[in-house]
């Protein structure tokens, strides 16, 4: 077989996996139509109240933000440990805060306005882009899992590996240099601007949730054996209630899961994030890696704290 005809048959692949798709989604109608209804529940109930006012109210906060680099003890210690600039510090507390895309969204944003390099952005974009609080603490650990306590600690080690791989990646940076800037201030014209745009933001961030509940519906369907496994890497609400579903015959299955799904946070929060960076004109190369080694030391970390708290 030639090199060009080896190239016309991988062209041919994706036209033909898209054709078996919709095929599909035509002989199972019904249960297509049931999983976007799902997904635009979760986008009514959860991600429009959770995310809307968060990310207007986020961009208004980093607007009004000066940085500079090495005047407060808190810059000089976050620069020591982590090797990034003061810039990046409220990022991360949104982005822990707030959840994805959140800090994607932010990092892309700072790099633009050049208070962050592209490596240090991208860095970001994967370790300061997080499941949020709210849903974790009490949408998987008071409502799936039937404790505040284990949502806490699914929270909490989502926080430890990211930062911790955040220390990891800085032995392979150079310190960084002394920067200094002010955002422009917030006039009338921001606070339009950062409505509309996170309006736009939040429409696109719905397409991919609708996506994602339709794609993992229908793996999750033909591959029912593997549907833990699936949703896992997919959408991580799915990933969590599935995981649920074991809580009480395998708990450990069920939180090795779920603390994976919690901290890889999933393809579908993985596109979000990309088209945050796309914007930003950051590359997405390493982030799928940097938030599957985030996911496994979440594992870690969850079971850490539960053999030291002791639940």
């Amino acid at each position: 077989m030639t090199e060009s005809q080896r190239e016309s048959r991988k062209k041919l692949l994706l036209p033909l996996v898209f054709l078996t798709a919709m095929v599909f989604i035509l002989f199972h109608a019904k249960e297509s139509r049931l999983d976007l209804q799902e997904g635009l529940r979760l986008c009514a109930e959860n991600v429009v109240p959770s995310l809307f006012p968060h990310l207007v109210l986020s961009e208004l906060f980093v607007s009004n933000l000066t940085f500079s680099e090495g005047d407060s003890p808190f810059s000089r210690l976050f620069s020591r440990f982590f090797r990034l600039p003061s810039a990046s510090a409220p990022i991360m507390l949104i982005g822990a805060i707030c959840g994805f895309p959140i800090g994607a969204r932010l990092s892309a944003k700072l790099c633009r306005e050049g208070f962050l390099t592209q490596r240090e952005a991208e860095i970001l974009c994967a370790y300061a882009n997080n499941t949020g609080p709210a849903f974790v603490i009490s949408g998987v650990g008071a409502a799936l899992f039937g404790s505040v306590r284990i949502g806490l600690f699914f929270f909490l080690a989502e926080i430890l590996a990211s930062l911790f791989c955040m220390l990891l990646s800085s032995f392979f940076r150079p310190k960084i240099k002394k920067r200094a800037g002010v955002l422009p201030p917030c006039k009338p014209s921001s606070f339009v601007e950062s409505v509309r745009s996170s309006s736009l933001a939040l429409v696109n961030i719905c397409g991919f949730v609708l996506f994602f509940s339709l794609v993992t519906g229908m793996l999750c369907r033909a591959f029912s054996s593997c549907s833990l496994l699936i949703s896992s890497f997919l959408e991580v609400t799915n990933a969590c209630k599935t995981a649920s579903l074991f809580a009480t015959r395998a708990p450990k299955t069920a939180s090795v899961f779920a603390s994976f799904a919690i901290g890889f946070g999933g393809l579908s929060a993985a596109m979000q994030s990309a088209l945050c960076m796309k914007e930003g004109g950051l590359s997405f190369a390493l982030y799928l890696p940097r938030k599957l080694l985030q996911g496994i030391l979440s594992v870690f970390f969850f079971f850490l704290l539960t053999e030291v708290l002791a639940i």
